[in-house]
């Protein structure tokens, strides 16, 4: 498979370039197209999460957002991954009058799957649009999980629960409830 072979021949150089691409993929394609991307060596993180479909009661695992499938990798590789995957497209935002692919950085990243990778902790997966984080103040998580990671804490009308959102720019905001307010650093 020439596309193995393209990644398997990466080099340490190519390997530094590698970005996270905010991906989308048809409805009901995002596992297989993880599966395919995992085969070629090709990072991909496809967030998941319990959903009750409206023919059963029964929970099953679901992409959390519909569509939306980050990968890890060069803009070459991407191209030909491209190529090989047709359903596989970038997430865009306009820029200078071009679309450009939407790329989250790798702290961002790792913030957002150390969040989704622990299941204590209710989240809640909102759009830009839904969410105000111009009353929001820039902290810092101090010990716990979540020790390190850094985000928006919201204002909530429980004092003794605090809201913290990580924002994945024009793409999702995650919101994670129930941050022990001892353990939070306002950034200045």
């Amino acid at each position: 498979n020439y596309l193995r072979f393209l990644v398997d021949s990466n080099d340490i150089m190519t390997k530094n370039n590698e970005v996270w691409f905010a991906m989308s993929v048809p409805v009901g394609k995002e596992l297989e197209t993880q599966i395919l991307l995992q085969h070629c060596n090709i990072e991909a993180f496809l967030p998941m999460c319990q959903k009750i479909t409206s023919d059963s009661n029964i929970p099953k695992n679901a992409p959390a957002i519909p569509n939306l499938i980050f990968v890890k990798s060069t803009q070459t590789i991407i191209k030909e991954i491209k190529r090989q995957i047709p359903i596989l497209q970038h997430l865009t935002k306009p820029e200078n009058g071009k679309d450009i692919p939407i790329t989250v950085s790798e702290q961002t990243m790792l913030q957002f799957i150390t969040i989704y990778n622990n299941p204590q902790n209710p989240i809640n997966y909102l759009s830009p649009a839904e969410i105000d984080i111009s009353n929001g103040t820039q902290v810092r998580i101090t010990e716990g999980v979540f020790n390190g990671i850094e985000g928006i804490l919201l204002p909530t009308q429980d004092k003794s629960k605090k809201n913290l959102a990580i924002i994945l720019p024009d793409i999702v905001a995650v919101v994670v409830s129930e941050i022990n307010p001892n353990h939070i650093q306002i950034i200045e």
